[in-house]
């Protein structure tokens, strides 16, 4: 029985008795009763016999409009009127006749939409059923409201259910699995080439993953990523009612007037260690980029409100680069795998365990560090550290962030591709070298800093404008980091360049404190620290505005791009056993 169609007003109609001549209104029946044959003799006041009706609610008499003359001597011939079948009502009470004047008998007809109680009470019943039907079933029931559901039910339990469109794999897992994260199955369903069983078994293992039976059930599993609670930024402070806003900095870049509001009512560490105008160095980093100011503009200012967001509990750092970005993004998409963390979670610098496993604190990073000739750019200090700067203007760093969006800052005396093919081995990829080519046409179709991934540089190191895969200038990108303040001291020392430590700054905090916050800083990036949002946060930049987004329906945004890379990791990522053996090695325990 149909139940989709839309409910309409239906407008019951009036009957009328016959040998009555009916006048209909849209709101009430006028029926006029005239004299019958062999009732003109009949005395005044004299009742027309008539049968007993049933109790109804009594009419109201209202007397016609015009006079009716009295009946002839001679009967004159009735006009019957036609006979409308309609459903059951109670009999009309007939007219008395007074005088030879003719009473008319009102009786109240349902307005237009109204149905009848029995309809009603069916209604309340089956609001899924339309009116017709109900009001059919009704009639053929006789009025009786029980008789009428009973067949309803009958024939709502003989109807076959309306066939359901089939469910992707995706939908049949959520249906089973309803509190596990959506990211999660779409993972599950990689590895096992959306074979349900497997990924069923996956998620329903002991330790929270599954055999997709490559190991023949010999090895046993190692224990699970610990589940960390994702981190949703709250969202940024209100101005207050009286904000004391920057002069409106007017930073004109080309032809465009760019403004940039800074609530220097709220504090933050970047403006707290400036010495200058906060204008001056905003207009002289935007006077350069022509259209792309406005963008260059909007990132400054989120990230001035991001650092006055959570300027109580949290110290900020600024890491500028670009020929590192498809290496960072290639460690974020493992480390999202093995560490659960959101879509959206930004290129992670270091993702190894095993080179912190020798050296597990920063004291003892600075106390071989007299011995590093390279300083800073030995191998050895690379692997557990990276070069910030403590604001975003930092006069004193050697890279200032405000002045190295765009073009990004690398360092060229390494092999990135040497770094990207290790990381895979790593990992215990068959053939890492043919990985690392996907991975770099990955990279090239969207426009990606790659050349340096073909071959190496040949600058010695500092400030290198590479060229992206796509012909474009490359890149520039920059993180902002947040350190809790209780692990701040712990990870990150003062420096002046080459990462020579600052002489007389022991605690990195009390020096920010005190509003020295132009210089920069090293800090030591051990993943267990940086994928845990209780301890840091990793906000993402981009001087491409695509690389900003992660929207999966615009070409060419960092959603799409990430979809890209976790397809070209199928070999690590799609297969259990495979995942199992390159988060082992990760951790170090291998």
């Amino acid at each position: 029985m149909s139940t989709t169609r839309n409910l309409k007003p239906m407008l019951q109609g009036n009957s009328s008795a016959r040998n009555c001549v009916a006048e209909k209104t849209p709101f009430v029946s006028t029926v006029v009763i005239p004299p019958a044959p062999g009732l003109a003799q009949v005395p005044a006041l004299a009742p027309v016999p008539a049968p007993k009706p049933e109790p109804a609610p009594a009419p109201v008499l209202v007397p016609v409009s015009a006079p009716v003359a009295a009946a002839p001597a001679v009967p004159a011939p009735v006009v019957a009127a036609p006979v409308v079948p309609a459903p059951e009502v109670a009999p009309a009470h007939h007219a008395r006749v007074h005088n030879a004047a003719a009473v008319a008998v009102v009786v109240p007809s349902p307005k237009a939409g109204e149905l009848s109680e029995q309809l009603l009470e069916l209604k309340s019943m089956f609001p899924q059923i339309t009116t017709s039907e109900l009001r059919k079933t009704l009639t053929e029931a006789k009025n009786d409201v029980a008789a009428a559901a009973t067949t309803l039910l009958a024939a709502a339990e003989s109807s076959p259910p309306t066939p359901s469109p089939p469910a992707t794999p995706l939908a049949k897992l959520a249906n089973v699995f309803p509190s596990t994260p959506r990211p999660q199955l779409e993972r599950v369903l990689l590895r096992t080439a959306n074979d349900l069983d497997k990924a069923v078994a996956l998620l329903l293992a002991p330790d929270g993953g599954g055999s997709d039976g490559g190991d023949g059930g010999k090895d046993k599993e190692p224990p699970a990523p610990e589940k960390r609670r994702l981190y949703h930024p709250p969202p940024l402070r209100p101005a207050a009612k009286a904000p004391r806003w920057s002069s409106a900095i007017h930073a004109h870049g080309g032809a465009a007037a760019v403004v940039v509001k800074i609530n220097r009512a709220l504090p933050s560490q970047s403006l707290s260690g400036l010495k200058d105008d906060p204008v001056l160095r905003i207009q002289s980093a935007l006077a350069p980029l022509g259209d792309k100011a406005q963008f260059v503009a909007y990132c400054f200012q989120t990230m001035i409100e991001r650092e006055q967001e959570l300027y109580d509990n949290w110290y900020v750092f600024y890491h500028s680069y670009s020929f590192a970005l498809l290496l960072y993004e290639v460690q974020a998409e493992l480390a999202r795998t093995m560490y659960e963390l959101p879509e959206d979670f930004a290129p992670l610098p270091r993702l190894l365990h095993s080179p912190f496993h020798g050296k597990p604190t920063l004291e003892m990073l600075m106390d071989e560090f007299k011995s590093m000739h390279g300083q800073d750019h030995d191998p050895r200090f690379r692997a557990l550290a990276i070069s910030v700067s403590c604001s975003l203007f930092a006069p004193g760093s050697e890279a200032p962030p405000i002045s190295c969006f765009c073009s990004g800052y690398s360092c060229s005396d390494l092999s990135f591709r040497g770094l990207l093919t290790g990381l895979l081995k790593t990992c215990k990829v068959e053939d890492p070298e043919t990985l690392t080519d996907r991975i770099i046409e990955v990279g090239n179709k969207f426009h990606l800093p790659t050349a340096p991934f073909v071959s190496r540089p040949a600058a010695p190191y500092g400030l290198f404008a590479g060229v992206g895969g796509g012909g474009e200038l490359a890149p520039g990108s920059m993180l902002q980091i947040f350190v809790h303040k209780d692990f701040v001291d712990s990870i990150a020392y003062a420096s002046q360049p080459m990462g020579v430590p600052v002489k007389g700054v022991k605690v990195l905090s009390k020096h920010l404190d005190e509003g020295h916050s132009e210089g920069q800083a090293r800090l030591f990036m051990h993943p267990a620290v940086f994928v845990d949002p209780s301890k840091a946060r990793l906000y993402h930049y981009s001087a491409n505005p695509l690389l900003c987004s992660m929207d999966t329906t615009l070409d060419g945004t960092r959603g799409k791009f990430v979809q890209d890379l976790r397809r070209a990791l199928a070999p690590i990522l799609g297969n259990y056993h495979n995942l199992k053996q390159a988060f082992k090695a990760i951790e170090g325990h291998d």
